[in-house]
């Protein structure tokens, strides 16, 4: 579908738009292949109009890992103390000594715990990945190959201010794509396309399916 609409950007413009829309889809029996075409165009536009983040590694690492435990949480508390008491102690050379010695046998522990946790969650992991696929998620992960999923961030509003969030982006771009149905402010040709849509379909029921065909569908899921 190539269409060129060389309109004014105003209320006489956006008339001659839905206009020429209107005679178009008239052409078409099945409207998906108008639509489809639309909703490509559309997306493209906002590919390449809309500013979107890509997941930073660091931000990843900060998110809760599944393989952490209450132990882990324990000694890696029990390190922290064991430090503080060893930086603290001053005036003492031997206890400071003796203190510098069960911190460092108490963060041994705690990282020991911490690498022993990772491997063994890993190891799950692997274990519970569909094996007859080389190409599944282990595979991507060892090659780097795992993509982050892209998210909007902000768009400039027509006062020169900005989105804040996900939401407010949302909402403005509703605002601005999906109108309110006003019929206070239709033209002619709006009156009438509200006035077909109205109208009760004179077409007649499609068949209805059988059993055989539900049958042949439900097999093909299967």
């Amino acid at each position: 579908m190539t269409t060129t609409l060389n309109c004014v950007n105003n209320k006489e413009g956006l008339e001659k738009i839905d206009q020429k829309l209107c005679n178009k889809i008239n052409f078409y029996e099945d409207v998906d292949e108008l639509v489809d075409p639309a909703f490509s165009c559309i997306t493209a536009v906002c590919n390449a109009a809309f500013k979107v983040s890509r997941g930073v590694k660091h931000l990843i690492k900060k998110t809760a890992v599944s393989w952490w435990t209450e132990e882990l949480t324990v000694l890696g508390k029990r390190a922290n103390a064991l430090r503080r008491r060893y930086q603290r102690t001053a005036n003492n050379e031997n206890l400071r000594q003796e203190r510098k010695e069960k911190y460092f046998d108490g963060r041994r522990e705690y990282e020991g715990k911490v690498q022993e946790e990772k491997l063994k969650s890993w190891k799950t992991f692997c274990t519970i990945s569909v094996g007859v696929n080389p190409w599944n998620t282990v595979y991507k992960i060892a090659s780097g190959k795992i993509r982050t999923t892209a998210r909007l961030t902000t768009l400039e509003k027509e006062d020169g201010t900005y989105t804040t969030d996900t939401k407010s982006t949302i909402m403005h771009m509703l605002e601005h794509f999906v109108r309110d149905d006003r019929e206070d402010s239709e033209n002619e040709l709006h009156r009438k396309i509200r006035k077909e849509i109205q109208k009760p379909p004179d077409k007649a029921d499609d068949k209805t399916f059988t059993k055989e065909e539900i049958g042949a569908n439900l097999k093909k899921k299967n």
